[in-house]
């Protein structure tokens, strides 16, 4: 089975302000080091959000039923929308920006760098799995694996290289990611 590794959102509004943000975009750079030969594709995405509206919504409230408020946060083209700088984009192939006007968590709805829609751009490359790790588990990390299973891809969530906002968060989307058919790994 081919294989691709997506890092999700290793940007540093979220890097600072998820417990372990930093830890994981280092671990994920060691991780690719180590492992970068055994995927066909590497896949970072960002939130890339407008400065200048509230995203269609999404500034600043949070999502439905959610008790925190969401900061403005990864405005395009600011330093808090940048990888954090302990993640090494260079071991990238492609990268995804998401969000762009609207409250958009999965990079399955996000666009290349060239403005190209990503899954047309995954659909290119015989894949049949997708490893997935990054910020922030409850949210966009669970948005791509949910998309991912339903695109028929076998999915694997890399715990250990991700990160969500609370320890409870994180082990109830992987109850349910593993409901749903993901598989996660340590």
């Amino acid at each position: 089975m081919a294989s691709a590794l997506f890092a999700i959102d290793l940007q540093n509004d979220f890097a600072r302000k998820i417990p372990r943000g930093t830890e994981v975009a280092e671990a994920v750079t060691e991780h690719l080091r180590r492992r970068r030969g055994d995927y066909e594709l590497v896949v970072a995405s960002r939130d890339w959000h407008d400065g200048d509206n509230d995203n269609g919504g999404h500034f600043p409230l949070a999502p439905a039923g959610s008790a925190s408020q969401w900061t403005t946060h990864c405005v395009a083209g600011t330093p808090g929308a940048d990888y954090s700088s302990a993640f090494d984009d260079s071991l990238v192939d492609l990268h995804v920006k998401k969000g762009q006007g609207r409250p958009d968590y999965s990079l399955f709805r996000g666009t290349t760098s060239g403005g190209e829609p990503f899954p047309a751009a995954l659909a290119r490359v015989d894949i049949d799995s997708v490893v997935i790790c990054g910020l922030a588990t409850e949210y966009c990390v669970r948005a791509a694996a949910i998309d991912a299973l339903d695109l028929g891809y076998a999915v694997t969530v890399l715990s250990s290289l991700s990160a969500g906002y609370s320890r409870e968060a994180e082990q109830a989307t992987y109850r349910e990611l593993e409901a749903l058919g993901a598989r996660i790994s340590g």
